[in-house]
């Protein structure tokens, strides 16, 4: 059975029957090709309340991080005090 969007808003007690998308009032590349540095800031100071190290990885091409983010998210699972957060 195919859901519409209009059946799964219905289904969730929406309002509206569509969702109608904004117009684009700029041209930025998307997320996963850089990091809003505001964040930065928040992430740190959470980090050192919550007793959280850090670590930034940087590569040049978001498909770069493919293998590494595999690997990375193998061990993660199988480390039980381990926590990933993807933003």
């Amino acid at each position: 059975m195919e859901v519409t969007y209009a059946d799964f808003l219905k289904a969730n007690g929406s309002k509206v029957s569509r969702w109608t998308m904004p117009p684009i009032d700029k041209n930025i590349p998307e997320a996963e090709w850089g990091f809003a540095s505001s964040l930065r800031e928040d992430v740190e100071d959470l980090a050192k309340t919550e007793g959280y190290k850090v670590c930034r990885i940087i590569f040049d091409h978001p498909e770069d991080v493919s293998f590494f983010s595999a690997d990375l998210y193998r061990w993660c699972i199988k480390s039980a005090d381990t926590a990933l957060v993807n933003f």
